[in-house]
């Protein structure tokens, strides 16, 4: 492999802009350094590859095509247990925003998909789970399922890792000794990885598979010892169930001639991988289903949070989150509240609360880029990567990674508040009195009339909008006008004027209702400034209790902490016992001028409580940035 990357190293000094080179390099180099080549890594390493030997960057030696063989090792993690949360084909998606026409493979969308789907269970599970269901049923797959879906997963697997262990075979096959020793090395490694959340750390079978192997004359002999006290410990610890399966693989090395030893050691070592596998989904689904309610949350918190963490590493590194995140704090313009940053003397909460507030008070919508590479549509119509394009400008508003899975849920508080101001606006347009000009003699009627009734049907309105109900399709600056004109006709509100001809008097309404909805217009503004500097000190007056953040702050050795492949997440559990995760805060009241009716207020309060389950989420998963800005 150092050839390969020398070679490399080679042709970007001579084409140092060429991200598919860069980024092959410095996979190369994480692999060389001990990364297991997962299955996301060894996707985006052979995109890049094909980039570069299609634009003649690169032509593979036989020594190259060799050591990327050996990339097709099978991925293994050191998961303790695994969660699956099984999302059907109408589960929410994370919405992707892109600078510049881009690439991204099909993979980490459902990658990211499925970590956007957890991050809903863990801080919005009444909106994804179905009425009267726990957490329990998304987190436990059906046997039905599991059984097809196993099946496929295994024909798929069995092609894509058919010559990793042909070429391991082959080498066990090796009457060299050396070689026998080297390959089996490597299986050890597999094992220990394996295994080393079945057994306890101080386990001889885990002591023996983690030591350089001894130089022997029979490696092989040696292999089948050290197996069967493998099979023998997994057997002590699996489901009577699976007794049988492990009978069966100690008989198989039990009297073997030489000539038979390479085949039955591969066999088992990749047997007992999968039984391994199949272990922790046992131990997982049954530690799942003694669990209470808020236990599942606590777990499905912490794992979202922790996943949300890995993936975004994956996406950027390390440097790079913190030199966006910091950039985007320093954007801050004091005061967006009426309490002056350096009087109360707010620490980094503050400052994350108050440049937020900033980024949600913007005409532009907020947005979070994903790294991509720029691609451009050849003659013949298909996508090619731009060989030299420059990283295209982020979209205006745009969020710094940290913030990538709740964007989402940011630019619903976004519409939600803008939708509040123009309520407000409209209201103080109108200026409803107590009682209409001629009041009904229908109780109904009166009520309809009123600016409870008036408020509710514009707060209604502008709702279903931001929600994209069917009742919504379509609504104009009409239907809000129409209101305003409804309401005051009846009461004889602003615009009324005796001896004005009516149909006059309601033109200059509705042009009236469209300069307010405006955010250049002198009442919204007054009341936006309101509203977000009220908001705004309180969040930063009454933070969100800390919390002892079990997210792991970086990746040290190279190796994911889990698969990325969407299906098998780890699941901690060390470290629950008394200590739940605080999402669920208490509704707050905050009196805001221009925002007292109870439909506004209520409205505020919604809002409130949105931000909260934001901020403390970022305070949970991004610890050591918020403690370092």
């Amino acid at each position: 492999m150092d050839a390969l990357v020398n070679r490399l190293q080679q042709k970007l000094q001579e084409h140092q802009e060429h991200a598919a080179l860069r980024d092959t390099i410095s996979t190369l180099c994480a692999l060389k350094g001990g990364r297991k080549c997962d299955d996301a890594t060894r996707e985006s390493l052979g995109n890049n590859l094909r980039v570069l030997r299609k634009e003649g960057l690169w032509t593979p030696t036989a020594d190259e095509e060799i050591t990327l063989r050996e990339l097709q090792k099978p991925g293994s993690s050191s998961e303790a247990l695994r969660l699956t949360a099984h999302s059907g084909q109408a589960s929410p998606r994370l919405p992707f925003s892109f600078a510049s026409p881009t690439a991204l493979p099909m993979e980490l969308y459902g990658i990211l998909n499925q970590a956007y789907y957890l991050h809903l269970l863990a801080t919005e599970p009444e909106n994804v789970l179905p009425p009267g269901k726990s957490l329990i049923s998304t987190l436990l797959r059906p046997h039905a399922e599991h059984h097809a879906q196993s099946a496929l997963h295994e024909r798929v697997e069995d092609l894509v890792h058919r010559a990793f262990w042909d070429e391991a075979l082959e080498s066990l096959l090796n009457i060299s000794p050396p070689v026998q020793l080297t390959r089996l090395k490597r299986l050890y490694e597999d094992l220990y990885i394996g295994l080393s959340s079945l057994l306890p750390k101080s386990h001889p079978v885990l002591v023996t598979l983690s030591l350089p192997l001894s130089p022997t004359s029979s490696p092989l002999r040696s292999a089948v010892i050290h197996l069967r006290e493998v099979l023998q410990s997994l057997r002590q610890r699996c489901a009577p169930a699976r007794d049988a399966q492990l009978d069966a693989l100690t008989r198989t090395l039990s009297n073997l001639p030489a000539g038979a030893l390479p085949e039955a050691i591969i066999h088992v070592v990749r047997s007992t991988l999968k039984i391994a596998e199949e272990m922790k989904d046992d131990l997982s689904q049954f530690v799942l289903g003694t669990m209470s309610e808020q236990q599942l949350r606590d777990v499905v918190i912490t794992e979202a949070a922790s996943r949300e963490r890995e993936i975004v590493l994956q996406l950027w590194r390390l440097e790079v989150v913190r030199d966006k995140w910091e950039r985007w704090l320093e954007e801050i313009q004091y005061p967006v509240g009426a309490a002056d940053a350096s009087m109360t003397g707010e620490l980094s909460h503050g400052m994350f609360t108050r440049r937020l507030m900033i980024a949600l008070g913007t005409n532009y919508a907020v947005s979070c880029d994903l790294p991509t590479i720029a691609v451009h549509t050849s003659p013949s119509g298909t996508p090619e990567p731009e060989p030299s394009a420059d990283p295209p400008p982020p979209l205006p508003n745009s969020l710094p990674p940290p913030l990538l899975f709740i964007t989402p849920s940011l630019l619903h508080i976004q519409n939600y508040l803008q939708a509040l101001v123009i309520t407000a606006s409209l209201r103080a347009l109108v200026r409803i009195p107590m009682t209409p000009l001629k009041r009904k003699h229908d109780a109904d009627d009166n009520e309809e009339l009123s600016e409870h009734s008036f408020l509710k049907r514009i707060w209604t309105l502008l709702k279903a909008d931001i929600e994209g109900e069917p009742a919504a399709d379509g609504l104009k600056l009409m239907n809000l006008a129409d209101e305003v004109v409804r309401i005051s006709q009846a009461y004889g509100g602003t615009l009324h004027q005796n001896g004005v001809d009516k149909q006059n008097m309601e033109a200059q309404l509705r042009e009236a209702v469209d300069r307010t909805l405006k955010p250049t217009d002198l009442v919204f503004q007054l009341l936006q400034r309101r509203l977000f500097g009220a908001i705004t000190d309180h969040l930063v007056q009454h933070p969100p209790p800390r919390m002892r953040s079990k997210v792991a702050p970086g990746m040290h050795t190279g190796r994911t902490t889990g698969r990325l492949n969407g299906h098998k997440p780890k699941l901690e559990l060390d470290g629950h016992e008394g200590m739940h995760l605080q999402l669920d805060f208490a509704r707050e009241t905050l009196n805001v001028k221009g925002f007292e009716h109870p439909v506004l207020a209520g409205a505020v309060s919604d809002i409130l409580l949105k931000l909260r389950v934001c901020i403390a989420w970022t305070q949970l998963g991004w610890t050591d940035l918020l403690e370092k800005s």
